[in-house]
């Protein structure tokens, strides 16, 4: 809701993401975020469409509106209308549009991914509209990096109408459906699209829960080669063997790996703990990978087996997993964490499935990156002994984000997720009406008494015909200015006044001594808030500098309720203990360094979890209170929900359900009104809500709506 209404998400938010994401969907599987890789996906005019057929426009669509085509094939043989993009090769992907037989009964062929060479099949449109895709599986795997999308009409004259066209990634589980659709379709333009992560499920332990909206600002690098196939040479396995798509994924594909024990190998407890050496059961990437020494975590997703009890995820200096290594071990059976070298945590995916993470900060530069498999009880195998994998990822990062897939046939092996940003305009963000509650503080504000000597009148300034006028000829800046009365310390006020006409910087108001409103130039009427700290603040009017030349009038200075603004988000997020201000910013409403609103979390110290609320009004007036809330967990584990309230003379905020102790430092409300609002500024997790409020709704209000 927007401004007491319905809205939709696209008509609030801005959000921005220059690549493709996973997300998990609310079957429980691991899915592509929505999106279409295919531009201008109705704008079948467009010159970037090769056409053939003749195409007529304004043809009514299944979505009710009139923006699909006819397309007529008037030649003499077969003619097509299609359209090229680029793909990752050895990736799957649909391609597919909507198609209406409008004249004839000739074939109609839908162009798949790899085009006319073994990608062109037959389909049959009727007089109603359907949705036609790619379906045979051989033709959805792109054999380059060109992809097509289009149809082809084998008999002259025969007419279909054509609409919505769309190519994206159908791997993994799939993608998830455009929300606001219920459908595969995202309509694009002059770029692809790459739809926010909305309704990110959670595995609560017995069933998949909404979590909202997934958003990692951080961009992240997968730098495992072949991170589902590790069967490829880039994965080396020592006394075990790999079963490949031996049973179904975290995608819903049977597609993990079964990862076994040769027979005949020893296990004891003591030969598999976790810095020791040994002839093992183990699998490591082929070639090792450069790492610095910064924070990186390695992770996989694993499920139980047969014979074993627990994996061990390893990085070490040497293909065997040993000299300098890092690791942690998990049993199998629920994730439990039984030793680590760093920090270690497993989060449940649902049907046995973990996914197992470790964050360690190497010291040597190259590592390989594997597994040992672990046991409670000393045993020789005999080769029965196995258990499932999938996803191989590490990152540079101190925590694990969402799966990044990455084929070894994609010329750059390694893939990367793009950040990603949610802003609200500044239109569409509540900002206060001030509302006065006090009398007329100024004296002859509308220069009818004429020249009475209430105003004090600088050099070029003069007072006749109902206004007051600056001619230019100050030397400097100059004060049109009286002695204000009957103020109350600590209130905010509502200074206001006409301009008629002005040159050069402007005039400024000023209450007090208080300069932060800055100069107002062109013709209209303007104000500015202050908080006074005398009972006798002056009331000026300054010409900024030599040669301002204007005219003004209706000045006045009420007394108003204070200006306020309230916030409140709710969500999880993931965090490591890294030891620094602003680890992430839940909410970021920025002028300058001088004015802003924050909602940060600290880790620097001994904060470790605070929350800072935090505003600047410009005037020095900074207002800061600090709640330690959080501790730090993985994969969106940390449950957050925090609110603040913003006046012009306070700022407090809570944290599930308990406010914090009032700061009243701030002089005034930072002018945010034009600008916009960075939901998640620098955020790894997922939001379920944001409420803003026009108004302070106070610490019982903040309470309330953190409980």
């Amino acid at each position: 809701r927007k401004a007491g209404s319905t809205s939709t998400f696209d008509s609030t938010f801005t959000h921005s993401r220059a690549g493709n994401a996973t997300m998990v969907d609310s079957d429980g599987l691991i899915k592509w975020a929505p999106h279409n890789l295919l531009t201008y996906s109705e704008q079948f005019e467009d010159g970037s469409w090769t056409k053939t057929v003749s195409l007529t426009s304004g043809v009514q669509d299944p979505d009710g509106g009139n923006n699909a085509f006819t397309a007529t094939n008037d030649g003499s043989s077969k003619e097509a209308v299609y359209k090229t993009v680029s793909v990752t090769s050895g990736a799957k992907y649909v391609t597919g549009m909507f198609v209406r037989r409008r004249t004839g009964t000739g074939k109609i062929y839908m162009i798949s991914i790899n085009g006319s060479g073994g990608g062109v099949r037959e389909i049959i449109p009727t007089s109603t509209w359907q949705f036609f895709d790619t379906p045979q599986a051989a033709d959805k795997i792109a054999s380059g990096t060109t992809g097509y999308c289009g149809i082809e009409i084998e008999t002259p004259s025969d007419q279909v109408d054509i609409y919505a066209a769309r190519v994206y990634r159908s791997d993994l589980g799939g993608m998830v459906n455009n929300p606001d659709r219920g459908d595969s379709y995202v309509p694009t333009t002059s770029a692809a699209v790459y739809q926010a992560r909305r309704n990110h499920y959670t595995y609560n332990g017995t069933s998949w829960v909404n979590s909202g909206l997934l958003l990692e600002t951080e961009a992240r690098t997968n730098l495992v080669t072949d991170s589902n196939d590790f069967t490829d040479a880039s994965w080396t396995p020592t006394g075990s063997t790999i079963d490949a798509d031996d049973a179904l994924s975290p995608d819903g594909n049977v597609n993990s790996d079964s990862w076994g024990i040769n027979s005949g190998i020893t296990i004891t407890t003591s030969a598999l703990g976790l810095f020791t050496s040994g002839v093992l059961a183990r699998l490591a990437t082929t070639s090792s990978i450069s790492l610095s020494a910064t924070p990186y975590t390695h992770s996989c997703f694993v499920r139980a087996g047969s014979g074993v009890t627990h994996i061990q995820l390893r990085v070490g200096t040497a293909l065997n997993l040993t000299g300098t290594s890092y690791g942690a071990i998990f049993r199998l059976s629920d994730g439990f964490v039984e030793n680590a070298s760093g920090t270690a945590e497993a989060v449940d995916y649902g049907d046995g499935w973990y996914r197992v993470s470790h964050t360690f900060t190497p010291t040597a530069t190259t590592h390989y990156v594997g597994f040992w498999f672990w046991n409670e009880t000393s045993k020789t195998t005999d080769g029965s002994e196995y258990i499932s994998i999938y996803g191989a990822q590490l990152e540079a990062a101190a925590t694990p984000s969402s799966y990044i897939p990455t084929p070894g046939s994609n010329p750059d092996s390694t893939g990367t997720r793009p950040t990603e940003s949610l802003q609200i305009a500044a239109a569409d963000m509540p900002w206060p009406t001030p509302n006065v509650i006090g009398a007329e503080l100024v004296d002859n504000g509308d220069f009818e008494l004429g020249d009475n000597g209430d105003w004090s009148k600088g050099a070029g300034w003069s007072i006749g015909g109902g206004v007051a006028s600056c001619d230019g000829t100050q030397p400097s800046s100059s004060l049109l200015s009286q002695t204000g009365s009957g103020f109350v310390v600590g209130k905010p006020y509502l200074f206001s006044f006409t301009i008629s006409s002005v040159t050069g910087v402007g005039f400024r108001p000023e209450l007090g001594g208080d300069t932060s409103a800055g100069y107002f130039t062109g013709s209209g009427s303007f104000t500015a808030v202050f908080v006074v700290s005398s009972t006798t603040p002056t009331i000026n009017i300054r010409a900024g500098t030599a040669g301002v030349t204007g005219t003004i009038d209706n000045i006045s200075v009420r007394e108003i309720d204070p200006l306020s603004v309230s916030l409140q988000m709710q969500g999880k997020i993931t965090y490591a203990d890294e030891g620094v201000e602003a680890q992430q910013t839940f909410a970021r409403w920025y002028d300058d360094a001088s004015n802003y609103i924050t909602i940060d979390l600290d880790t620097d110290s001994t904060d470790t979890g605070e929350v800072n609320f935090e505003q600047q009004d410009g005037t020095g007036g900074t207002g800061t209170v600090t709640i330690d809330a959080y501790t730090p967990g993985t994969d969106g584990k940390v449950a957050y929900n925090i609110a603040s309230r913003n006046t012009s003379t306070a700022i407090n905020g809570a944290t599930d359900g308990t406010a914090g102790t009032e700061d009243t430092t701030p002089t005034a409300l930072p002018d945010l009104s034009a600008k916009d609002f960075s939901l998640g500024y620098d955020y790894m997790g997922t939001i379920a809500q944001f409420r803003a409020w026009n108004k302070d709704i106070g610490d019982t209000g903040i309470e309330d709506a953190t409980s």
